[in-house]
């Protein structure tokens, strides 16, 4: 490509640990081309896969897209105490973007080791397993991507059948923790992040930060820590009752639960999930 502009020169040349955005790949099997985040989008909740899109400047316009794609990499955040911020992940897409200037702009896509388990669908009757011994049987094929701790307190009961019948891991998996009231979370480091499944919303940690409380900064200003700049109430219609049934095959009449939503929505159609 085209000469670089004395600016980028510069910028490639300032090393990663001088930078806000620091970018590299855990185990070492990068391209050999400078590669800079010059911008992260990260988007992350509870029982969520989490999504970051990095835009990526390079001094290199022909990086084989496939020297990238399924590598881990991290994502360093330096905060305003000095601390780090790991955003940590695997290349589900890379793509050129444009260059401009002489820069190369790539666009990066970071999801986590679990949404692998989207790619595949399978059919399998466990029988006479609990909830974590099925978690177990169907991270055993993942093995050198599965990193999980379960945090379980309560009951995990034994399952006399249950079938995944044409659905992907992914999905067969995520009701199933639903059902039992599990959710889970993704806690990361510089060489990875690590699945953790609970039934106990008092075990994860708190936010990150040193307040408690999120200024609220509607015009902006010169205010450097966190603040939120816009505050929109809405409300949506939404089903006013719940009505659930239990199938047990072992009871030919099924036992049923329902409750009204305790949501005051006003003069509108009241109708209910079964």
């Amino acid at each position: 490509m085209g000469t670089f502009s004395p600016q980028l020169a510069i910028l490639l040349q300032d090393p990663q640990h001088r930078r806000i955005l620091r970018m590299s790949f855990p185990h070492g099997d990068g391209p050999q081309a400078m590669m800079l985040a010059n911008r992260l989008d990260a988007s992350e909740g509870l029982s969520r896969d989490f999504e970051y899109v990095v835009d990526v400047l390079s001094d290199d316009a022909r990086i084989p897209l496939e020297h990238v794609l399924g590598k881990m990499v991290t994502i360093e955040l330096v905060r305003g105490d000095g601390s780090l911020r790991y955003f940590n992940g695997y290349a589900f897409e890379f793509r050129f973007d444009r260059t401009d200037g002489g820069y190369a702009f790539y666009r990066l896509v970071l999801r986590p080791w679990l949404a692998y388990l989207k790619l595949r669908r399978d059919n399998f009757v466990f029988h006479e397993s609990t909830l974590r011994r099925q978690t177990e049987l169907v991270f055993a094929d993942y093995t050198t991507h599965a990193d999980w701790d379960a945090r379980i307190r309560g009951n995990d009961p034994k399952f006399t059948m249950a079938c995944q019948f044409g659905e992907s891991d992914h999905n067969y998996l995520n009701r199933r923790w639903e059902a039992a009231g599990w959710y889970f979370w993704y806690e990361h480091g510089p060489a990875g992040h690590k699945l953790v499944l609970s039934d106990d919303s008092f075990g994860a940690q708190p936010v990150d930060g040193t307040a408690p409380e999120v200024r609220f900064q509607k015009h902006g200003g010169s205010v450097e820590e966190e603040g939120i700049s816009a505050w929109s109430p809405v409300r949506r219609i939404v089903a006013g009752q719940t009505v659930l049934s239990s199938f047990d095959f072992k009871h030919p009449v099924p036992a049923t639960f329902d409750t009204p939503s305790i949501v005051d929505q006003g003069n509108v159609l009241h109708v209910e999930v079964a």
